[in-house]
C-alpha cells in the first residue's frame, strides 16, 4: 500500500529561466519534502488514532468493532483453535497499542501496524507506505505469520484508512504553496 504525492507540474519553470529553474530547485528540495513527507504521514497516524478513515477523499469514523472483538480486546474472551470460544480460560489481558482502547475502532490492537508508516523522498515528490516487516505475535514470544502490509490491506478492505481526504490534500498543496512563495519572494527580490 502507498499513496504517491508529485509536485511537479505545480511550480513549473517560466518566464525568467535562470530565476524559476533557482526557484524549482530551492522549493522542490529533499530537507523540505522530507519535512513535508514527515507531516503527511502524521496527520494519516493521527487521524487514524482519532478513529477516522477516507475513502473516496471523504473522512468518516472507521466501521465499529464487533463485541466479541471488543471481548478479546478486553481480554475477557479466549479464542480457541478455529475461532471457538474456550470455556474455563483465563487470557490475560493483552496490551494494546498507543492510545488503543478496547472498544474504539482505531486499528491498535498491537500498534504495530501504524507504527510500520514510513516515507521516502524522491526527486520530485514522496511516497507514503506501510513497511512489509515482520509482525510481533500477541503474546510476544514468537512472531506472527502475517506482516504489516498484509495486516493493512486486510484491515483496509472494512475501514479504508490508508489515504488522504480532500482536506488532508488541500492541507499538503497549502503547505507547498506557502513555500513556493517563500522561495520566491526571496529569489525574485
Amino acid at each position: 500500500m502507498k499513496i504517491t504525492i508529485k509536485t511537479k507540474g505545480i511550480a513549473e519553470p517560466g518566464v525568467w529561466k535562470r530565476k524559476s529553474n533557482r526557484l524549482m530547485a530551492e522549493a522542490v528540495n529533499a530537507s523540505f519534502l522530507a519535512n513535508l513527507a514527515k507531516h503527511t504521514k502524521t496527520m494519516i497516524y493521527a487521524r487514524v488514532k482519532r478513529g477516522f478513515g477516507v475513502y473516496g477523499g471523504v473522512m468518516f469514523p472507521l466501521k465499529k468493532l464487533s463485541p466479541s472483538y471488543i471481548e478479546r480486546r478486553r481480554g475477557q474472551r479466549v479464542v480457541g483453535k478455529r475461532g471457538k470460544k474456550l470455556k474455563n480460560k483465563r487470557q490475560n489481558k493483552p496490551t494494546l497499542g498507543p492510545q488503543g482502547t478496547p472498544t474504539k475502532s482505531n486499528l491498535t490492537w498491537t500498534g504495530q501496524m501504524l507504527e510500520s508508516f514510513y516515507y521516502k523522498v524522491r526527486r520530485t515528490g514522496f511516497t507514503l507506505g506501510i513497511n512489509d516487516s515482520a509482525r510481533r505475535h500477541m503474546d510476544k514470544n514468537k512472531m506472527d505469520d502475517l506482516t504489516n502490509e498484509e495486516v493493512a490491506i486486510y484491515a483496509s478492505k472494512k475501514r479504508p484508512f490508508f489515504n488522504l481526504s480532500h482536506a488532508e490534500y488541500r492541507n499538503i498543496l497549502d503547505k507547498y504553496r506557502q513555500h513556493v512563495k517563500l522561495v520566491a519572494k526571496r529569489i525574485f527580490r
